[in-house]
């Protein structure tokens, strides 16, 4: 069972308790952040979800298709502690 957090607007904070078996994933704005056992932010914007990490490691999956994004959609980016990731 995979538990799952649809963020409308603004900004949340996320501590998760860690459970190989249940993996965390917010969605904003067609961008997954999953996470199995962090605190990380993620900040809708009007046109970007911006994901700050800090502690543990999550993974960032941009699920639209935009020729001119760095990551192909659906590709991942690990973005560990102290770390941020924006995606337009």
């Amino acid at each position: 069972p995979l538990r799952r957090v649809t963020l409308q607007r603004g900004e949340a904070h996320f501590t998760v308790m860690k459970d190989s078996q249940r993996p965390f994933v917010v969605e904003a704005s067609g961008v997954e952040v999953r996470a199995v056992g962090t605190a990380f932010s993620v900040q809708r914007g009007a046109s970007t979800v911006e994901v700050i990490v800090t502690e543990g490691r999550v993974a960032v999956v941009p699920e639209r298709s935009d020729p001119t994004a760095a990551t192909a959609p659906g590709a991942e980016t690990l973005v560990d502690s102290g770390n941020r990731c924006i995606v337009d």
